[in-house]
C-alpha cells in the first residue's frame, strides 16, 4: 500500500493484535508486553510485503491481508498470553477487522489495476473487473456486519459493538460507488481508498474497545 497521503498507515497493523491481546489478557489474568510485541510482527511483515505494487503476493494480496493482517496477529496476541490459540471469541473479534482490512486492500488494488494492465501485469481487481470488485468489497463489509450481529445474538460480544459498524457499512457503500465511476475515475477511487482505510481504522478501534466489555 502506498502511504503518501496516509502517513499513519503503519498504525493499522497494531489493531488486530491489540484486540487479541485484550482477550488474551482477560483469559490469562494479565497483559504481557512481549507477547503483544510478537503479535505485531505478522502485520508489520505484511505491510512491507504488500506496499507499493504488492509484487510478492500479486493476486493473493487480499487473502494475505485477511489472514496475516487480520487473523494471525489477533490469534498470536491471545495465544501467547493465555495459551489458548483458537479462542472462539478472539476469532469473532478478528473476523470483522480482517474483512475491513481486506476491503481496503481490494480498493487499493482497484486504483492500481489500470496501471498494472498497461504494464502487462494484473492483480485481483483487474482480473475480477470493476463490477465484481465492487460486489466483493460490499460483500466483505456486509459479512463483517452480519458476523457481529450473530456474535451478539450468541452472547459472545456486547451489543454495543454493533452500533458503529452500521455507520462504517454506510460509508463503505458510498465508497463502493466510486469503483464504478466513469468520471474522474482515478480521483474517485483514490478517495474511496482513503475512505476504506478510515472505515477500517474506526471499525477496528471500536471493536477493540468494546472487546473489553463483558458479553
Amino acid at each position: 500500500m502506498s502511504t503518501n497521503r496516509v502517513p499513519s498507515l503503519a498504525v493499522i497493523w497494531t489493531l488486530p493484535a491489540l484486540a487479541g491481546a485484550i482477550q488474551g489478557a482477560a483469559l490469562a489474568g494479565g497483559l504481557s508486553g512481549w507477547a503483544l510485541a510478537l503479535a505485531l510482527l505478522p502485520g508489520m511483515l505484511l505491510q512491507l510485503a504488500i506496499k507499493d505494487l504488492g509484487e510478492r503476493f500479486g493476486r493473493w494480496r487480499e487473502l494475505a491481508a485477511f489472514m496475516l493482517g487480520g487473523y494471525l496477529p489477533a490469534l498470536l496476541g491471545c495465544g501467547l498470553q493465555s495459551g489458548v490459540w483458537l479462542d472462539r471469541r478472539t476469532l469473532i473479534l478478528a473476523t470483522p477487522i480482517a474483512m475491513w482490512l481486506s476491503a481496503a486492500v481490494l480498493v487499493d488494488g482497484v486504483r492500481r489495476a489500470r496501471a498494472l494492465s498497461a504494464a502487462g501485469r494484473s492483480n485481483l481487481a483487474s482480473s475480477m473487473g470493476d463490477s465484481a470488485a465492487r460486489s466483493a468489497y460490499l460483500g466483505l463489509h456486509t459479512s463483517a456486519l452480519i458476523i457481529l450481529g450473530f456474535a451478539i445474538v450468541a452472547d459472545q460480544v456486547h451489543w454495543g459493538m454493533i452500533v458503529l459498524p452500521f455507520a462504517v457499512f454506510r460509508i463503505a457503500a458510498s465508497a463502493a460507488d466510486a469503483i464504478l465511476s466513469g468520471i474522474e475515475f482515478e480521483r474517485s477511487v483514490e478517495e474511496a481508498w482513503e475512505i476504506s482505510l478510515k472505515a477500517y481504522l474506526v471499525g477496528a478501534v471500536w471493536v477493540t474497545g468494546w472487546s473489553m466489555a463483558p458479553a
